[in-house]
């Protein structure tokens, strides 16, 4: 399949600039572990990091709207 994704940028930002608790579920949850290190390690720049993270959910929903229904209910972002 073909899996095209748009993010706004500043739509990531406002998310992510809810609450600490909020940043660290979301970005568990759709994050791997080493993109999680990643992103901890771009925290002296705002930008960047909220550049990053919406990268990673960009390609990771692109994937996911590639795969057929029964590949899709067993997809985890952070997997990937």
């Amino acid at each position: 399949g073909l899996g095209i994704d748009l993010v706004f940028v500043p739509r990531i930002t406002a998310l992510l600039s809810r609450k600490p608790v909020y940043l660290a579920k979301f970005t568990r949850r759709i994050l791997h572990e080493a993109e999680y290190n990643r992103a901890a390690s771009l925290t002296e720049s705002r930008e960047r990091h909220d550049l990053f993270i919406a990268r990673c959910w960009s390609i990771k929903e692109a994937l996911f709207k590639s795969l057929d229904k029964s590949r899709q209910s067993c997809f985890q972002m952070r997997d990937w």
